[in-house]
């Protein structure tokens, strides 16, 4: 909606426009030049009547051409309204996007932690049984009432918990280093095949104790990259288990090349 205000050299004025505006009233028209003519600019908004105008000075005069802004900040309204809630709703969907992802990220470390937990509950029941009975087997040899051959088998037994806490210690200590990166052993390139045959020999005779027959089959000059102390624990983790868990026998270990890999097995065939 607009109309147009105008007036000639000899200062009569003319009205045309929409018929949404009341041209009637010739005193408000003329205070409605007046305030447009002394802002001295071409465009402008009056605020106060909610009118844009756009003023024109040609050789008959000056021409006011007003438009209506309702509709104009109706729209900018409806806008504001959708934007504010389009805001909101992507706010929303941020914040549950979020959360799912934060509880996606946070599920590792959750079981990490309680896998954690239940290692450090069982490690506990496990040092808690060998120490009760040092305890008790302690508490035992300072008894008078036993003799010589008791005692010692007393002693005996606090010598074997006291091993058994050592390599649970131990156990303990090697996943320590390894989830904290801490385990700062060089890494060469070595003879794998020489290094399990070094493990090798010091278990013979306790296999021959336990009636067990050790066969190693040992590819020659298959060389590795990694911590010869490392290497060498898993070769004795690997025979210590051997021995103590396989049927009467043979014992079987066997070590060769795959393609860019290697392969060290023990095994009881029997």
């Amino acid at each position: 909606p607009h109309f147009v205000l105008a007036r000639d050299v000899d200062g009569r004025f003319f009205t045309t426009g929409s018929g949404n505006f009341d041209l009637s009233d010739e005193e408000e028209l003329i205070g409605l030049y007046d305030r447009v003519c002394a802002e001295e600019k071409e465009t402008g908004v009056l605020e106060e009547y909610g009118l844009r105008y756009y003023r024109m000075e040609g050789p008959r005069g000056i021409k006011l051409v007003f438009a209506d802004t309702s509709s104009e900040k109706a729209t900018l309204g409806h806008l504001t309204r959708v934007y504010i809630l389009v805001g909101i709703l992507s706010f929303a969907l941020l914040f549950l996007l979020s959360l799912l992802l934060s509880k996606w990220a946070v599920r590792p470390v959750e079981e990490a932690w309680k896998q954690q937990k239940q290692f450090v509950a069982d490690a506990s029941h496990e040092l808690k049984t060998p120490l009760t009975v040092i305890m008790a087997n302690a508490e035992l040899l300072q008894q008078p009432d036993y003799d010589e051959q008791q005692k010692k088998r007393f002693s005996d037994s606090i010598l074997t918990m006291a091993q058994q806490m050592r390599h649970l210690v131990e156990s303990l200590l090697n996943l320590a280093r390894l989830d904290s990166a801490q385990d700062d052993a060089p890494m060469d390139v070595l003879d794998f095949s020489a290094l399990v045959e070094e493990s090798v020999l010091p278990f013979e005779p306790v296999y021959f104790e336990r009636d067990l027959l050790l066969d190693a089959e040992v590819e020659p000059g298959v060389r590795v990259k990694g911590s010869a102390g490392s290497l060498r624990q898993v070769a004795d983790i690997l025979l210590d288990n051997a021995q103590k868990y396989s049927l009467p026998g043979t014992v079987k270990l066997c070590l060769k090349s795959a393609g860019h890999h290697c392969v060290l097995t023990v095994s009881n065939p029997s």
